[in-house]
């Protein structure tokens, strides 16, 4: 009877740690990739580790970092930090600075 009990809460345990597993590769970050406003012209590459650089033509002008706290994009550039609102819509990225300026960008 022992040995039933513990094989049970075994299998339920491993089934719980497959299980969280899956939604935490199912639940990747929607930001990583490359976004680039309209005209082609300046850009983000933002990787999944909370590394990112702002691109213009192609070439990369600066690195920083930055965090997701639910709708909000916190960057974190030369030790200052500054919160955006952003909004992922399929490929379309709005990101609101606290000026209240919003800017579009598309996934490449």
């Amino acid at each position: 009877m022992k040995g039933s009990i513990m094989k049970k809460t075994f299998a339920i345990l491993l089934l719980t740690m497959c299980l969280a597993l899956v939604l935490v590769a199912c639940g990747s970050n929607p930001i990583v990739g490359t976004w680039v406003e309209d005209t082609g012209v300046f850009g983000f590459t933002f990787k999944d580790d909370g590394d990112a650089s702002a691109n213009m033509y192609e070439k990369e002008m600066y690195e920083f970092t930055y965090s997701i706290e639910d709708d909000k994009l916190i960057i974190t550039y030369d030790g200052t930090e500054t919160v955006n609102s952003f909004v992922i819509n399929g490929d379309k990225l709005s990101i609101t600075n606290t000026a209240g300026e919003t800017m579009e960008y598309k996934k490449q």
